[in-house]
């Protein structure tokens, strides 16, 4: 939708209507952010009926039933009630676990069953949430903040390698005190060796 609030700015909704209605599918993520934006929600709805008509795939996600979202238009509402309304609750721990493991692997972090066990019993409300817990690092596990971006790591090259490795050994330290199983303490180390790290000056 942000094409669509550049096109209104910028006067070119000819060409995000043209360029829209052509689409085969339409997947609109957080629709309860449309909340109050009229003009957005005009084209949205005739959007819906051209695709609509056309026999087109349409999915929405929003954090609530449609019924309950504020400043959506109750034609809007209407015909999001007309469809499927499945509730996705939060991944249970397979789930985690295997999402976890694809997550890893994009990471190119070695997916060890110790360091997924580990990962897959941190509270997860979504997928997205066990993304942002491999880019970030596990509070408890590696510290806050990842310290990798594009291969790189934080820190001057003088003496950046001692500074690294004294931050490494200070952001995984904690796991002894919490760890109870041996073989995930080892993993979430090596991880530690391996994954995102407190960036350091």
């Amino acid at each position: 939708m942000d094409e669509l609030i550049a096109a209104i700015d910028g006067n070119r909704v000819d060409w995000w209507r043209a360029r829209y209605r052509r689409a085969t599918a339409l997947l609109l993520d957080d629709i309860h952010l449309l909340a109050g934006k009229d003009r957005t929600q005009e084209e949205l709805f005739n959007l819906f009926n051209q695709l609509l008509d056309a026999d087109r795939q349409l999915v929405f996600t929003a954090p609530a039933h449609p019924n309950t979202l504020q400043g959506l238009e109750e034609r809007i509402v209407s015909r999001l009630e007309g469809g499927l309304v499945a509730e996705i609750g939060e991944p249970d721990r397979e789930l985690r676990r295997d999402a976890l493991q694809r997550i890893l692997s994009q990471h190119k972090v070695a997916a060890e069953p110790a360091l997924l066990d580990y990962l897959a019993d941190r509270p997860a409300d979504s997928v997205r949430s066990l993304t942002g817990l491999v880019a970030t690092g596990d509070e408890r596990g590696c510290g806050a903040g990842p310290a990798r971006i594009g291969g790189a790591r934080a820190g001057s090259a003088g003496g950046a390698a001692a500074r690294r490795g004294a931050a490494q050994a200070a952001a995984c330290a904690p796991a002894a005190s919490w760890c109870r199983a041996p073989e995930a303490c080892a993993a979430v180390r090596r991880w530690c060796g391996t994954g995102p790290r407190r960036p350091t000056a």
